[in-house]
């Protein structure tokens, strides 16, 4: 899938390359919550909008990226209410939830002049106001004494924020907090200026034992284990996506294997196997051996599996498919079909016009032999019953198809024969 992908890169906008190799590797297996889907859009929509701006960025994408949010859940109901703590205040919930407490809030830029009134020692109150002095190493300035002035009404701001979103908890209090090794002592240390930091000569011991405890554990629990990843049994394209239903319009022909008559695999091993005969009829069918088939079915099973088929659907294709094959070499009649002649022709495409109507037409094999034209179509499924009136009367049920393609060739004044061969049989069945 990749490697196709890789190939087209390009060649279509990106939101429509990369959703289409997510929907090919199975990704839309993997959306599990109806939020999901809205989430999943969410990140399309993005890529589609850098790239109509035309700032479009591996690079700019993980940047923006950080700045979603999942969709909330439609089915919710109020029990759960998301809201700053300010617009908590004066409130109180069952259970208080504080997250991204080893958050700090947004440095401020030292602004370039900081005025305060300031009581000091022996002085009435004076307005003392003071410039920013960058680059002095010296003594500090009345600057860095006012600065300091507002960090401390600034700390002990958030200290009283923290102390009323805590405070609005009735049973139960969760804070959430992420604290790094100290590079020197290796002990768990929070952010500086952050909640946690407030908080941490009641939380710092949890987080010391939470710490050692991952240090200790060797073995994980594979019962309680969640994977990071979820890998999936059978990836494939999902049939929604794939435009059908599971059925195709391959009514007259018949797998072996009943359950599968008629379905998506059929029509993409009949492609295949089509694709091959028209292989040995150019080239010539010197170097075609059952070894050589045999050899191929690999790339037979990648090439279903490129069109959306599971691992076990592609080699079973790929199985009936060789066995086509097989089947058409070891007999006289498919050799026949297949040989080399100057005026033969695999796959010919023409096409008919009438009145404002172009019709298009494909002969899988025609050529000249003893002067008349011969026209012949491919089947490649399998009958359950091989007997002569068996093949006759499937034969006879593409007799209109056969026709029309009689009539392209009226103005070339030959006697026209018409026949369908069989390729996983390796029967010629010629209409009257």
């Amino acid at each position: 899938v990749l490697a196709e992908a890789l190939a087209r890169h390009g060649r279509q906008p990106a939101r429509r390359w990369v959703e289409g190799v997510w929907l090919q590797l199975g990704g839309a297996s993997c959306l599990w919550e109806p939020g999901d889907v809205r989430d999943v859009q969410a990140y399309f929509d993005l890529v589609e909008q850098l790239e109509g701006g035309g700032h479009f960025s591996t690079e700019l994408l993980a940047r923006e990226i950080e700045k979603l949010y999942a969709a909330p859940d439609s089915r919710a109901t109020d029990t759960l209410q998301f809201m700053t703590i300010h617009k908590s205040k004066g409130l109180e919930f069952d259970t208080v939830i504080l997250p991204g407490l080893h958050r700090g809030g947004a440095n401020d830029d030292k602004p370039l002049l900081l005025w305060e009134e300031v009581a000091l020692e022996g002085v009435d109150t004076q307005l003392v106001a003071a410039p920013l002095m960058p680059g002095r190493d010296s003594l500090p300035t009345p600057y860095d004494y006012l600065r300091l002035l507002e960090r401390e009404r600034s700390d002990n701001e958030d200290a009283r924020v923290l102390y009323v979103g805590a405070t609005r908890a009735v049973r139960s209090l969760h804070l959430l907090g992420v604290a790094r090794a100290d590079a020197k002592t290796g002990e768990p240390k929070p952010p500086a200026n952050t909640p946690l930091a407030l908080l941490w000569g009641s939380v710092g011991a949890s987080f010391a034992q939470a710490a050692a405890d991952e240090l200790t554990q060797e073995n994980t629990d594979i019962a309680t284990y969640t994977p990071p990843l979820v890998r999936l049994t059978q990836p494939a394209i999902p049939a929604r996506l794939r435009g059908d239903t599971g059925v195709v319009t391959t009514r007259f022909e018949e797998s072996a294997e009943p359950e599968q008559a008629g379905t998506r695999l059929d029509a993409d091993v009949g492609t295949l196997a089509h694709r091959y005969v028209e292989i040995m009829a150019h080239a010539g069918l010197a170097g075609w051996t059952s070894t050589r088939i045999k050899a191929l079915q690999p790339a037979m099973q990648c090439w279903l599996m490129q069109q959306g088929h599971g691992d076990a659907d592609a080699r079973r294709g790929a199985a009936r498919v060789s066995a086509a094959l097989d089947a058409t070499l070891s007999s006289e009649q498919g050799q026949w079909v297949l040989r080399a002649r100057d005026n033969a022709a695999a796959e010919m495409a023409l096409a008919t016009v009438d009145g404002t109507r172009i019709t298009s037409h494909i002969i899988d094999r025609t050529f000249v032999e003893n002067n008349e034209r011969w026209v012949v179509d491919y089947k490649s499924a399998r009958l359950g019953e091989v007997s002569e009136d068996a093949l006759e009367q499937q034969a006879g049920l593409y007799r209109p198809q056969l026709e029309r393609y009689a009539r392209l060739f009226v103005d070339e004044g030959l006697p026209v024969r018409k026949a369908v061969f069989f390729l996983a049989h390796g029967r010629l069945v010629e209409l009257d």
